[in-house]
């Protein structure tokens, strides 16, 4: 059996099986070829194309059909376009498959790579984001998926597999993941202002300014809202970070390109128009040019206004941008749709209204979030630590080192405690040597190496997780701490009225998982706990503080609960249970 693929108005896919008449004369020339061609010049035989467009297409449908139907809001679904790029003998093959967006409303397509190998008449096919895609395209021959590329998609699955990947949908209603803990891959990595560092740039060149468009989700109405629209500048559209380009539903000039980076992340890009000429799978740097910002609509989907539409996947999972920091920014999404917008430092872009500087990968030189305010209880500079350092050299008790490896991550926070309940007290970044004074055990969280409760505690009196700090070994390198000194977490000793006497709320966390309470009211301050919908705080009063987006909108409004915690308003519904008081 044979599929077309054909676009509206009759016009084939590239890539796709289309046949067209053939004469006589041409198969009788083609005969005599056959005739005098020698057996070594005759051509390696190819992959049935129904058959394999067929499997394609099925699984490309059981993997992301349900979710499309959902997000498209439709019962049905047009036929994926299915564009093989590679081949070995009739037994693998590997290239992308699509699901053309709607035409009638601002969805964009969704992609994936996909490897096959037939066995006993039968296709086995993985698509990326499945468990399968790694292991098969290494069992694939090089001339199929070379060996650079089965190493990527090997980095791609193990990234997937962490607490990080777990945790993307706990984070707090505003986008911002938790103070100390943007994820649980690397629970103490720290990019601009709190983010999460993606190691991602902005799609154009390294310092120059676009207009920042909404925060919204690769279908305009879908969650997680792992989508951004930019125009402006040049209108020319570069890679977020380096790594391998794929592009699919090419048509003339236009395609939904993907770039699966060495850090786990693919950005993909759409709406362009004067398209790269790279080969699919070609190898690009940071900055590579894609194409140019446009309306174009290869693959469905609808677009008013050149721009690019930049949506980011872990592996080929959508995951929210809110929270995470890319280009030097840090983003938030608002209470809906193509809202939101972005922050560095002490300056705050919101979507539509300015423009923004790409600072590239690295970020650039971030000013600290506290620069010009007044000091706090938070950001007061600290006393110096007077007590005796161990001796370095001292015979028989010399200090252990250790070098910080953060990772693909921008810092490493050093705290008051071994937990993430303790106050950060400074950061530190790859390659910088520390003194190990002792060790103990306290929070555990997930590491570069794997899950541990271990933390090391320095001769500045500040601690380090181990899971951060490259000792040259697994166990404690350094004697345990004394009972003393391990600290206790603040708490908040102040008089607690009855509970009958504070007002009563329910939390409504929205669409996320749960909602950060703080030790303050603010995202700067420490975590101390989450809580889900529908379970009930008692309020003490309310106070002033950070503006952050909630399920109804934007608010400065925190309510301080019954324990002497506090929770943004913007998650917490009182309804007719009385009037909050203001703190005093």
């Amino acid at each position: 059996m044979s599929y077309r693929t054909k676009l509206p108005g009759g016009a084939p896919w590239r890539g796709a099986t289309a046949f067209r008449p053939i004469s006589r004369a041409l198969v009788l020339t083609a005969g005599a070829a056959l005739l005098l061609a020698s057996p070594a010049a005759a051509e390696p035989p190819k992959p049935n194309p129904g058959q394999l467009e067929a499997a394609v297409r099925a699984a490309m449908l059981a993997q992301n059909g349900a979710q499309a139907k959902k997000d498209y809001k439709t019962d049905s679904l047009p036929e994926p376009v299915v564009e093989t790029q590679r081949t070995a003998g009739s037994d693998w093959a590997f290239g992308t498959a699509t699901l053309p967006a709607p035409t009638t409303t601002p969805e964009a397509p969704r992609t994936a790579l996909f490897v096959a190998k037939r066995t006993d008449g039968r296709w086995r096919t993985e698509l990326q984001g499945g468990s399968g895609f790694a292991e098969l395209a290494k069992q694939a021959p090089d001339s199929v998926v070379d060996g650079e590329e089965k190493n990527l998609f090997a980095k791609v699955v193990r990234a997937e597999q962490t607490d990080y990947a777990r945790a993307e949908a706990t984070q707090e209603g505003s986008g911002k993941p938790p103070e100390g803990k943007p994820g649980g891959a690397a629970g103490e990595a720290d990019g601009p202002r709190g983010g999460l560092d993606t190691g991602l740039g902005l799609p154009w060149s390294k310092g120059m300014a676009w207009r920042l468009g909404g925060v919204h989700g690769n279908t305009g109405s879908s969650l997680p809202m792992n989508s951004i629209d930019f125009f402006g500048g040049d209108g020319q559209v570069r890679a977020a970070a380096g790594g391998r380009l794929y592009k699919s539903c090419q048509r003339g000039d236009s395609a939904l390109v993907s770039v699966v980076h060495d850090n786990g992340y693919t950005t993909t890009y759409y709406h362009m128009t004067n398209l790269t000429n790279l080969a699919n799978g070609s190898r690009i740097q940071e900055g590579t040019y894609l194409g140019r910002t446009g309306t174009r609509l290869p693959c469905g989907g609808s677009a008013n206004g050149n721009h690019v539409h930049f949506s980011v996947k872990r592996g080929n999972r959508e995951v929210p941008v809110a929270g995470k920091t890319l280009g030097g920014w840090t983003f938030f999404q608002g209470g809906g749709q193509y809202q939101g917008g972005a922050e560095r430092g002490n300056q705050r872009v919101a979507a539509f209204r300015g423009n923004i500087t790409n600072f590239g990968s690295s970020g650039g030189n971030t000013p600290p979030p506290d620069a010009g305010k007044p000091p706090t209880d938070n950001n007061r500079p600290k006393p110096p630590d007077n007590k005796p350092k161990p001796p370095d050299n001292k015979p028989g008790n010399k200090v252990a080192k250790g070098t910080v490896d953060s990772g693909r991550y921008a810092g490493i926070n050093l705290r008051s405690g071994p937990g993430t309940n303790y106050e950060v007290r400074t950061r530190v970044r790859t390659g910088q040597t520390l003194n190990i004074a002792c060790t103990a055990r306290g929070e555990s969280i997930q590491g570069l190496w794997g899950r541990t409760n271990l933390w090391n505690k320095l001769d500045n009196g500040m601690w380090i997780s181990d899971g951060f700090l490259n000792t040259g070994s697994n166990d404690p390198v350094a004697p345990a701490c004394d009972a003393g000194d391990k600290p206790k977490p603040a708490k908040d000793d102040a008089p607690k009225p009855p509970a009958d006497k504070a007002v009563k709320g329910t939390v409504d966390s929205g669409p996320h998982a749960g909602v950060n309470v703080r030790g303050g009211p603010g995202t700067r301050f420490a975590v101390r706990t989450r809580l889900r919908t529908g379970q009930t705080v008692n309020i003490v009063c309310a106070a002033r503080g950070e503006n952050i987006p909630g399920v109804k909108g934007m608010t400065d409004r925190w309510n301080k609960l019954d324990d002497g915690t506090w929770i943004s308003a913007g998650f917490v519904n009182v309804g007719n249970n009385g009037a909050v008081p203001a703190c005093r």
